[in-house]
């Protein structure tokens, strides 16, 4: 069952990707940073230690409303950067020295991004 969903979730995203790549790229990358920020938040709310002197942590909705806002804002760029990085360091599968092209773009990524 959840083999299927994830497939027809991948179809669904791939359509839409295809048809209108900005759009989709900004509400991935909001979402996926409310996420990320949500569970980030929650983690460090239910590890607190009773003990501490420190208040413990609650929820900062503000936060991830900046956190989705400024996931929204990065997604088309990083979608442009990433179509550069294709061009520039074509990985071809099943072409032998692939590893090196990828240390190529991890490298360029790293450096400039």
């Amino acid at each position: 069952m959840a083999p299927r969903i994830l497939l027809n979730f991948a179809k669904f995203y791939n359509n839409h990707f295809d048809r209108r790549p900005v759009p989709t790229l900004i509400i991935t990358n909001g979402v996926l940073n409310s996420i990320a920020d949500i569970l980030a938040q929650t983690s460090s709310m239910v590890l607190h230690d009773a003990a501490s002197r420190d208040p413990r942590p609650t929820y900062d909705p503000e936060r991830t409303l900046r956190f989705a806002i400024y996931g929204m804002a990065m997604g088309p760029l990083i979608g442009r950067w990433m179509r550069l990085l294709e061009k520039a360091i074509p990985i071809r599968a099943g072409a032998a020295g692939n590893g090196v092209q990828l240390a190529k773009r991890v490298a360029a990524d790293q450096a400039i991004m």
